[in-house]
């Protein structure tokens, strides 16, 4: 019989009514989340038309019996067929990734704050350190979402910069490992979906995940979001196996893939690990105690490494065990930004750098439009925000509330248990992004394949339910496909710009190292493009080329310590705003260009706090 899930009987007439009450609830929430924008790439009259190509395509009577023998064919896979498939399922989608993004020529080096700031965290750590001591000339090296002052480092969470070490030693690319946790990323989706539901919801489920832009723009990018949804599906996949055999390893599995989930982002590790422990802790009510003891231990045991890991990075930046560099470092350049803070609390940042301040300026005065717009407005706002992030189209939506009826079974309210978690918790936090939706990815395209299959259940006849079966698999399939940019022109994977970047990239190519390039910021230029990262190295002094900020009076300080140390590098002057690179020469050179004195610098034994 063809059906997304295993036909069962249908519920009684009240189920029925929820279950078309909720798809009209789907139905409005869908046409809403279209009219302001939604998901972008599929037209609606595209959608339309994919579902009603499903509808005549399975209304023939051979294709539908054709379609049913292939639905039933891998409905019901082995364990062994799973893993086989779901290693089938990385490897074409790693190929699809990388193919895609070079088939749309994405620029595929680290651009956004975030990236440049994970990727010398990466670097650091694979030399064995979190941070190292502060430049002498801190000021010419501030950046976005890094410090500089008390330590040099990055502010974040060292789970992301630890999955990408590897990287670092083989010397590959920065896309490389995100690619491949990305695939991995789609093929546990299979793998967890095939298990909770079947094989067939499984193969859907890796279509939608694939299918969601945002995914596949974040899946060859050093961020953090594609790290904390596979952690987040590694604790569920081994959840399973845990629910199953109730063995203590499996339980060390768990702790280890939460502790690292919550050196990754915290918040999303919350929201996976809550669910995943309510869930263990309800089986294990009748235990004996001692099971109880073994499963504690075992899940404490694998977090603790990575608690330890973030202890040590907190209390050598901070001082304090507690207080984490980022909250440091939001409590001087973004005020008001720490979690659980309002708009009230915001103030002017305190970097002296105006690119800064003007990034958080347009911040603050965005977030704040929306709280006055009243809390539905903004609630709706970040509702829009995560169904256009983690779903392909908008008419899936119709889908995702029916979705819940089909959750208590095998548990899978588990899985679908992050999506309200997440919101809830999110709410907290001042600022809400649009990638911050992207771990949310999977959970969404589980509900979508659950509401298709609360639809059979409410069908009476097995003649409807296997017609029904047929019908959504094929209208899930098509919207999926429909929604990749191979087969629909408008969809484009590059929401990020950066034009200033790359002309960055091939201006400084041109130059001999060594050298150092001074960039000039104005009024006018974008601040979501900051070039002054050096990157290739865990120390500016080691980058063949440096880039350092143009302080104007101040520049003489950086002319003389280079002079002192590496006489041997030229300086070179970069305007941001007009794209103008100009040789300054040596270092005395370069004083009389900027009208600087390569007098003794200031006191460099000052507290650099």
């Amino acid at each position: 019989m063809a059906s997304i899930v295993e036909p069962t009987l249908p519920g009684p007439a009240r189920s029925r009514l929820a279950l078309l009450v909720l798809l009209g609830v789907g139905a409005v929430l869908a046409a809403l989340l279209y009219r302001a924008g939604g998901p972008p790439g599929l037209s609606g009259w595209w959608q339309i038309a994919l579902v009603a190509a499903a509808a005549a395509i399975t209304a023939l009577p051979s294709v539908n019996r054709l379609l049913a023998r292939w639905l039933d064919a891998i409905r019901h896979p082995s364990p062994r067929a799973r893993a086989w498939t779901a290693a089938a399922v990385w490897a074409v989608s790693a190929v699809y990734l990388v193919g895609t993004a070079r088939q749309q020529e994405r620029a595929l080096y680290p651009r956004i704050h975030d990236e440049c700031s994970y990727i010398i965290q990466s670097r650091m750590l694979a030399e064995g350190r979190l941070w190292q001591k502060p430049h002498e000339l801190a000021d010419f090296f501030e950046t976005f979402h890094f410090l500089t002052k008390p330590v040099y480092g990055s502010i974040y969470f060292p789970g992301t910069a630890l999955m990408n070490v590897p990287g670092i030693w083989l010397r590959q690319p920065s896309w490389v490992i995100p690619v491949l946790l990305a695939a991995l990323v789609v093929a546990l989706s299979y793998r967890v979906s095939a298990e909770l539901v079947d094989g067939v919801a499984g193969v859907l489920v890796a279509m939608l995940v694939l299918s969601a832009r945002l995914f596949r723009t974040y899946s060859t990018m050093v961020m953090a979001q594609t790290p904390v949804m596979l952690l987040g599906l590694l604790m569920a996949w081994a959840w399973l196996r845990w629910r199953r055999e109730k063995k203590w390893g499996w339980a060390l599995a768990i702790g280890a893939f939460a502790g690292w989930a919550a050196i990754t982002r915290p918040l999303d590790a919350l929201g996976f690990a809550i669910p995943i422990g309510l869930a263990m802790a309800w089986e294990l009510r009748r235990g004996s105690r001692t099971a109880i003891a073994h499963t504690a231990i075992a899940l404490l045991a694998g977090a603790v490494p990575f608690i330890e890991l973030q202890v040590a990075f907190d209390w050598g930046v901070t001082g304090k065990p507690w207080k984490t560099p980022y909250v440091m470092y939001l409590e001087h350049n973004q005020p008001g930004s720490v979690f659980g803070s309002g708009t009230a609390q915001m103030a002017r940042s305190g970097s002296t750098l105006p690119q800064k301040q003007i990034y958080f300026g347009q911040l603050a005065a965005s977030e704040s439009a929306w709280r006055k717009a009243g809390v539905a407005s903004w609630a709706g706002l970040r509702l829009r925000m995560t169904a256009s992030v983690a779903l392909s189209c908008a008419i899936l939506l119709v889908l995702l509330p029916a979705g819940l009826l089909a959750a208590k079974e095998r548990g899978r309210w588990v899985v679908l248990a992050p999506i309200p978690l997440y919101l809830l918790m999110y709410a907290l936090n001042p600022f809400f992004l649009l990638h911050y939706a992207v771990p949310l990815t999977a959970a969404a395209a589980v509900c979508a394949v659950l509401g298709a299959r609360a639809i059979e259940m409410g069908l009476n006849s097995p003649s409807h339910r296997r017609f029904a079966g047929t019908f959504l698999t094929t209208a899930l399939l098509l919207l999926a496909i429909g929604s990749l940019p191979q087969v629909n022109a408008r969809i484009t994977d590059e929401p990020y710009r950066t034009p200033l970047l790359d002309y960055t990239q091939a201006a400084l190519a041109q130059i001999q190292p060594p050298a150092v390039v001074l960039f000039r910021f104005s009024p006018g230029s974008n601040v979501h493009e900051e070039p002054v990262y050096n990157m290739d190295v865990t120390w500016p002094d080691n980058a063949p080329i440096v880039r350092a900020h143009d302080l104007g009076a101040r520049d003489g300080q950086l002319l003389r310590y280079y002079a002192l140390r590496q006489p041997d590098r030229t300086f070179w002057l970069f305007d941001r705003r007009t794209g103008n690179v100009v040789e300054l020469g040596n270092a005395a050179q370069a004083a009389t260009a900027l009208h600087v004195s390569l007098g003794p610098p200031p006191d460099l034994t000052a507290d650099l706090r």
